[in-house]
């Protein structure tokens, strides 16, 4: 499963308990929640990933997003003013 570009997994290891793992950068996140619904427990390792990136620990990972984004943005410009005949 993937929630906002973080790859987790969660299965049922028997009735009521479902176990969790993702990674945010070299960090591995597991865990376990008891629900009989599959819906909350998607739910609630989700709230966990979100709770996860907003730790200190997990700037450097948004730090790159944000470096990553702004690099396509200037490659996007560059190609846009190549496509129309300009020189720079």
């Amino acid at each position: 499963m993937n929630y906002k570009a973080i790859e987790y997994s969660l299965k049922s290891v028997e009735p009521g308990i479902w176990k969790y793992k993702f990674r945010i950068g070299r960090g591995i996140k597991t865990g376990t929640t008891k629900t009989k619904l599959d819906l909350v427990a998607i739910h609630r390792v989700q709230s966990e990933l979100t709770a996860s990136l907003k730790t200190p620990d997990s700037t450097s990972l948004r730090g790159k997003w944000a470096y990553l984004s702004a690099c396509q943005m200037i490659v996007d410009v560059i190609g846009d003013l190549l496509a129309d005949g300009r020189q720079f």
